[in-house]
């Protein structure tokens, strides 16, 4: 794809970097550092598009009039507390000294690769949780505007508080949409994208259906700008794409109608995502139902975290995994090419286009939490194993599906949803199936989506464990309601892991012919009351 295209296309990969690798220009020489970081991805797989998180929405990791550019306000930026922050400010003050600004070079970096440069804002970012002039992520709008502070009925945790502004007032949105005027009429932007997933906060949470038509105003409103600024500068379109929640019900409860900007065709594409994970369960459907037929693109996300939440048992060391793992345990799970295929099998299969990565680059910068040569390597292969339907059948499939949302208490953040099984958006995938001596007899079904096996050609197996269950236990198991023969199932009872589980394994061979959305049935006999519930909540299926 060229750079700074003119004209609306196709776009089925996108790279959406949050902006943070820009602290790597603090030490040397920032227009070197920047030019080298863009590299690590633009050199090693294919992209349309490149998306750069410049706004928070109201603090700028750019040289900006409209916004509050990051580490303005502080005399010395070595008091900004937070060394990321710190070093962010750092490289766009040493950028400023050259002429030059983060965007700029980045931009100009990501044009020389043939790709397209977005603008990204964060439309409701609140990694702050107060409205702390110390804070170099704290906006001084908001410190000198407590009145536009999103108003919350539910209990946040002790020393949180909202910091997010309501969309509901018209200085908000007119702030805003300065911002967004300033970076369109930037001539190394060729469109912006608006990310309402971080955090999915844009109005009073119980009001934000029925306040839908108002951020539809403010999108069509970012259309105008766009056209406006497409006209002066001489260019026939400047994309629009929006990042949103994975159902349609997220979207309606934080206020977002993609429906609507579907269907009046403002929409170069339309990235589907859950919170922070891949995710091989989210439902494409919905949204192919009317980006289908349109100039709309419609991608998955897809990230290298795959695990969810859940930090606690059971240990994952006797795994086979390399370096897919961080932490021995669900959280710590990191995608390898066969789970990534797998995921990108099921969103293809429900209508996706293509893939749009989110928070690689926080492994792309020198000292990430899991970072270097090795897991860049890591990373960019499975990346490169999902660009296309073609790719991501091109190899095994390994469908991982987790308890995402499994929380171990109540999160300590200011998201719009901080309750037990439900993700910072509202999400409820978090499929866990418990049993107990008033379950006997009762089915309980575990659903999963799994692009592979209609057909007919089932070469891999199926595996999930139960903790808590004894050899004895009766367990009959079942595929979308047909009974999988008792014969077929091996079971390996392993009273010493931690919990004590027993593995059930069967051949697809042995299964009932599956579809794309299956029900794995579980149905336990007579079990006695024990001091532990038994509960499953993984399941696996290899596709070879």
């Amino acid at each position: 794809m060229a750079g700074s295209p003119d004209g609306r296309r196709r776009r089925t990969v996108i790279y959406n970097d949050d902006g943070g690798g820009i602290e790597m220009g603090a030490e040397g020489d920032p227009v070197a550092r920047l030019r080298e970081y863009a590299d690590r991805a633009l050199e090693h797989i294919r992209l349309d598009s490149f998306a750069l998180s410049v706004a928070e929405p109201d603090i700028m990791f750019c040289r900006s009039e409209a916004g509050e550019t990051v580490g303005r306000r502080f005399a010395n930026l070595e008091d900004i507390k937070v060394s990321h922050m710190r070093d962010i400010a750092k490289t766009i003050a040493a950028l400023e000294k050259q002429g030059t600004d983060s965007l700029t070079v980045i931009a100009d970096r990501v044009h020389e690769h043939g790709v397209e440069f977005l603008a990204e804002m964060r439309m409701g970012d609140t990694h702050v949780c107060q409205a702390d002039p110390a804070d170099a992520f704290c906006p001084q709008l908001t410190i000198d505007h407590p009145e536009w502070i999103i108003r919350r009925s539910d209990a946040l945790p002790e020393h949180i508080r909202e910091t997010a502004l309501d969309y509901s007032f018209p200085e908000v949105r007119a702030h805003r949409l300065a911002i967004l005027r300033e970076l369109a009429h930037r001539p190394e932007v060729d469109g912006v994208e608006l990310n309402f997933i971080r955090w999915g906060k844009h109005f009073v949470r119980e009001e934000a259906p029925e306040k839908a038509p108002i951020m539809t105003g403010f999108v069509g409103q970012v259309i105008e700008i766009l056209a406006e600024a497409a006209g002066a500068r001489g260019r026939e379109h400047l994309a629009l794409g929006v990042r949103v929640p994975s159902t349609l019900d997220e979207c309606r409860d934080a206020g977002l109608d993609p429906r609507t900007w579907v269907g009046r065709g403002w929409l170069d594409y339309l990235a589907v995502s859950d919170f922070n994970y891949s995710d091989p369960q989210i439902r494409m459907e919905p949204f192919a139902a009317f980006t289908r037929d349109t100039d709309c693109a419609l991608l998955v996300q897809m990230g290298d975290m795959i695990g969810g939440v859940w930090q606690g048992k059971p240990s994952l060391k006797d795994r086979d995994r390399g370096l897919a793992i961080m932490m021995d345990n669900y959280h710590g799970l990191l995608n390898t090419d066969a789970e990534a295929r797998a995921a990108a099998l099921n969103a293809y299969a429900g209508g996706a286009d293509g893939v749009s990565f989110w928070n690689i680059c926080c492994n792309m910068v020198d000292g990430a939490k899991w970072g270097g040569p090795d897991h860049r390597a890591r990373m960019l292969s499975w990346m490169n194993t999902v660009t296309s339907p073609e790719a991501a059948r091109s190899g095994p499939r390994h469908y991982h599906f987790l308890p995402m949302w499994k929380w171990a208490e109540t999160p300590q953040r200011n998201y719009a949803v901080n309750r037990q099984h439900h993700s910072p958006t509202g999400n409820t995938n978090c499929r866990i199936l418990t049993f107990g001596p008033d379950r006997a007899g009762s089915r309980q079904a575990y659903r999963f989506l799994m692009a592979d096996g209609q057909d007919g050609k089932r070469e891999g197996t199926m595996r999930f464990q139960i903790f808590y269950i004894e050899p004895a236990d009766e367990i009959a198991l079942d595929i979308n309601g047909r009974a999988v023969p008792p014969g077929a199932v091996r079971r390996d009872h392993q009273p010493e892991a931690d919990p004590p589980a027993t593995w059930f394994e069967l051949s697809l061979h042995d299964c009932p012919l599956l579809q794309f959305d299956n029900e794995l049935g579980i149905t336990p006999g007579p079990l006695p009351a024990r001091a532990h519930p038994p509960y499953m909540e993984e399941l696996e299926v290899f596709v070879s």
